[in-house]
């Protein structure tokens, strides 16, 4: 027993043992597929040009950001140089040399600061706002401060003047002094 089917073109019953309508042929079938591939093909193309249009606007707004970035940096990086110049000239120095002294402050700052609180009986602390002067005199940093407070015997604190002179060459501390000496 052979199965029957309907021919979508035509609308006529004919045996499943051809492939094709014996009627019409399927040339309606081959019609309808060829532009199945037709809307097939524009859909395709469709997307791919979306996805194309999609990859342009990302790489736009990248490329904007980016823009946006470098001209961010480059305004900060001018910033920088004006207080570093200005810091320099406060210290008399030039621009490069205060770039080099920079760290080597930091560090000499620091050690000061904890060479004095190293001083402390009972207890110290450091203001929230730090109140440190530097210059540079030959081979040395001469250091000024008043951010650090010491804990006397009655629990009270009480700021406390400092000095230090740190050797550049020897990067070390040489002298410190405070107002409790």
């Amino acid at each position: 027993m052979s199965l029957l089917k309907t021919c979508r073109v035509c609308g006529k019953i004919y045996a499943e043992k051809y492939a094709e309508c014996p009627h019409c042929h399927g040339a309606g079938a081959q019609a309808a597929q060829s532009a199945q591939a037709k809307v097939n093909a524009i859909a395709t193309g469709c997307i791919g040009v979306l996805v194309v249009l999609c990859l342009v606007l990302v790489l736009s707004v990248k490329g904007c950001m980016a823009n946006q970035d470098a001209e961010r940096e480059k305004e900060n990086a001018i910033k920088q140089e004006q207080a570093d110049r200005t810091e320099a000239s406060a210290h008399g120095l030039s621009l490069s040399e205060y770039r080099d002294l920079s760290p080597v402050v930091g560090d000499a700052i620091g050690d000061c600061k904890k060479r004095v609180a190293n001083r402390a009986i009972y207890d110290y602390s450091y203001d929230w706002s730090p109140n440190v002067y530097w210059q540079k005199t030959g081979d040395q940093i001469f250091i000024a401060g008043h951010d650090l407070r010491i804990k006397n015997a009655f629990g009270q604190y009480r700021y406390v003047d400092y000095t230090c002179i740190w050797n550049i060459k020897q990067k070390l501390l040489t002298e410190e002094h405070t107002s409790a000496d």
